[in-house]
């Protein structure tokens, strides 16, 4: 989990917030 979070953050920039916890819900989902 920790790691998937680091992942997410070197992919989107830190302005997409937004874009982040949509990719955050998108992950945790097949989880």
């Amino acid at each position: 989990m920790f790691l998937k979070g680091c992942d997410s953050k070197k992919f989107l920039p830190p302005k997409n917030k937004k874009t982040k916890k949509k990719i955050s819900i998108k992950l945790s989902q097949p989880m």
